[in-house]
């Protein structure tokens, strides 16, 4: 640990802006990535709601590798009508993750095929449409993570162009 510091203490203006842009670079992807699922989250609550009919219901396992954890996903394919012309969603919410194998259950269960209920409808564009509006909470401490090495980076990068002016 004590070789980590001394390299540190020994890193010139030009280091810090480097190690700065190119973390902060390679943040932005996923913030901007995350930050456009929450305002979808967010927008999708105030969409109109519709009635809808679930199509097929299932709980999905894949795995990425034979010794990898189960990835568990969530297929709820529904049909509605807007303005008579009928379309077909499969959000169930707008999370990107894999979801607890209980609640994948569950939510199968409590929506088999033929079952009615609602969803929420983008007003601008009828084709997309989500069943529950939320599923942030779910990437919410990714994203936090994802700020908070942002503003690592940053620092590194304004202690650069700090360093660069001295």
């Amino acid at each position: 640990m004590q070789h980590l510091a001394a390299g540190i203490t020994s890193w010139t203006a030009p280091d810090f802006l480097t190690v700065g842009a190119g973390s902060l670079a390679v943040t932005l992807i996923p913030i901007l990535f995350l930050a456009r699922r929450r305002y979808l989250c967010q927008a999708a609550a105030r969409w109109p709601v519709y009635p809808c009919s679930v199509l097929d219901s299932r709980h999905l396992v894949r795995r990425m590798g034979k010794d990898d954890p189960s990835h568990h996903e969530l297929l709820v394919r529904f049909q509605y009508t807007v303005e008579g012309k009928a379309w077909e969603g499969d959000k169930y919410d707008f999370s990107p993750g894999s979801f607890p194998p209980q609640q994948a259950d569950a939510i199968v269960e409590a929506m088999p095929a033929g079952s009615p209920t609602h969803c929420h409808v983008d007003p601008a564009n009828p084709a997309r449409a989500v069943l529950r509006p939320g599923g942030f909470e779910r990437v919410g401490s990714i994203y936090s993570l994802t700020l908070a090495f942002s503003a690592l980076a940053m620092a590194s990068l304004l202690y650069g162009l700090y360093l660069s002016l001295a």
